[in-house]
């Protein structure tokens, strides 16, 4: 919870997360092409806000056991998304993920989706122990140009 729970999809919540990625990028001068993005229920819910809506910051994204609702899934089109989820869990239905899966694969984007079978809100034991979403962002690096982009926002004033 940051700054007692204000949550992700506010200003100072964002301006948070972009201070640690600038304070990360200057200290450990990573390439800004193989930026990566993830987190857990609530940081899985603002890896999808934020990823969806500076799509041209990042190489790939992934989320774990959270949701989004899909208003946003048109911006992905030059960003890969993996979606981890437990299939029991009783925070957020498997449904939603698998809902945003579907939506991503109709528009013909890079997507994966893995489901943990017997797993509750705790997928990023395995999704994060098995190494899998790193291993999975390692094949992926932002392109600076892309031929063709697509943005909605709901609130075009800040994004």
């Amino acid at each position: 919870y940051n700054r007692n729970n204000i949550g992700y999809a506010t200003q100072l919540g964002e301006e948070d997360v972009w201070r640690v990625i600038q304070d990360v990028q200057q200290t450990c001068h990573i390439d800004a092409n193989r930026l990566y993005l993830t987190g857990h229920s609530m940081g899985g819910g603002g890896t999808l806000h934020l990823g969806l809506l500076h799509t041209d910051r990042f190489a790939a994204i992934a989320a774990v056991s959270t949701w989004s609702d899909l208003s946003h899934a048109e911006n992905a089109l030059n960003l890969p998304v993996k979606l981890c989820h437990g299939a029991a869990d009783p925070l957020f239905s498997v449904e939603l993920p698998r809902a945003f899966f579907k939506r991503l694969r109709e528009l013909g984007y890079r997507v994966e989706y893995e489901e943990y079978q017997g797993v509750g809100h705790n997928a990023g034991d395995q999704a994060y122990r098995e190494g899998c979403i790193f291993s999975w962002f390692s094949q992926f690096v932002r392109d600076p140009y892309p031929r063709r982009v697509l943005h909605t926002t709901a609130n075009p004033t800040r994004y």
